[in-house]
């Protein structure tokens, strides 16, 4: 939990703080989740088509371009379970079927086996049952790790070189019949013009992680200028200078009154403006805009800039920590184990 902190709490911080289209118009159900299903020899074996991410743009993505499977490489280690159980430390078998359980639930989620018209809310929020292969993958791949290990113990160096070479005889015709597709450099660098008429789009996807205002307001999306508009009182903005997530205008407060000024970006947390050192009020616009307040009879430049929330840095310096107590945790484990590994040596040579 504390290493992927700088995920979920500024997720958190989000959903609190706004509305977003995943959240509203693109809010799953039950009905929806089961049309994305996938068949159980699809979970096992399937194989990789080319072109899924293109294919969003025009709209012709199907679940059948896409490859869900767990994989052989995952399977074939998975395969000596029942040989390696028995040499496993009684201590940890514990937890090894654990996560061979937890890894079977969360692939039958993926599975037409379950109908989730019937399951809460909270678990079809996913969208995708796909999705939840990604705890098994995890956590197979431990245990698969843990079966490479226990079968090579038997393994001498020769029988590890004869399996080498019998694997690279296999997968050399492998590799010479994979599809090897050639994209266009210029594919990179093309910039993408929104259509609001098209119901998906290259870099947005289905603009289901919009502001659920913006999403609303996706003509007015496509259209908008690169330039901060004033949506309240009086003033005058000159010598816009936008650069990515940083922002400088000058504006003239004409009437001594209070003004609102949308800016070129869309409303996500951690954006900060001041005018002449004094930090500006930040807002959502009606459009799903970031918006600042300038209050009366203030004149100046505007500075904006993303400097992300407090709590997402926080988050952040949970998650560097959590990762560092991790690998100290595994350091120190790993020479406990050794420890008590050189005693029970030393107790069996002087017997």
């Amino acid at each position: 939990m504390l290493i992927v902190a700088f995920f979920y709490v500024p997720m958190i911080e989000h959903k609190m703080d706004t509305d977003y289209a995943i959240f509203n118009e693109y809010k799953a159900t039950g009905v929806a989740t089961n049309t994305a299903r996938i068949s159980l020899n699809k979970l096992l074996f399937s194989k990789m088509q080319w072109g899924w991410a293109l294919n969003i743009e025009n709209d012709t993505a199907t679940e059948k371009d896409m490859c869900y499977a767990i994989g052989l490489t995952l399977i074939i280690p998975l395969l000596f379970t029942p040989f390696v159980y028995k040499k496993i430390k009684k201590p940890h078998r514990r937890l090894y079927i654990a996560s061979i359980f937890i890894s079977i639930l969360f692939m039958a989620l993926t599975t037409e086996l379950i109908d989730w018209t019937k399951v809460p809310y909270f678990f079809s929020f996913v969208q995708f049952p796909f999705r939840y292969l990604m705890i098994p993958s995890f956590l197979l791949s431990i245990v698969g790790a843990v079966n490479i290990a226990k079968v090579s113990e038997k393994f001498s160096k020769r029988d590890v070189l004869m399996v080498s070479m019998i694997a690279v005889i296999y997968i050399t015709p492998l590799m010479q019949s994979a599809v090897i597709t050639t994209l266009d450099e210029n594919q990179f660098y093309e910039v993408e013009r929104l259509d609001a008429t098209q119901p998906t789009s290259l870099c947005c996807a289905k603009f289901e992680y919009l502001p659920s205002k913006a999403f609303q307001n996706r003509e007015y999306l496509a259209n908008r200028s690169q330039d901060p508009i004033l949506i309240e009182g009086e003033g005058e903005i000159k010598n816009s200078n936008k650069d990515k997530s940083s922002l400088t205008f000058d504006f003239t407060n004409t009437n001594g009154k209070e003004a609102k000024i949308e800016l070129p970006y869309l409303y996500y947390l951690g954006y900060s403006a001041e005018i002449n050192g004094k930090k500006l009020e930040m807002s959502e616009s009606d459009k799903g805009f970031v918006a600042v307040t300038i209050p009366e009879n203030e004149s100046g430049t505007v500075e904006v800039s993303f400097t992300g929330t407090t709590l997402t840095k926080i988050s952040m310096a949970v998650s560097i920590i959590g990762t560092i107590l991790f690998i100290a945790y595994v350091i120190y484990s790993e020479r406990k184990v050794r420890g008590k590994n050189k005693i029970l040596k030393l107790k069996g040579e002087s017997k």
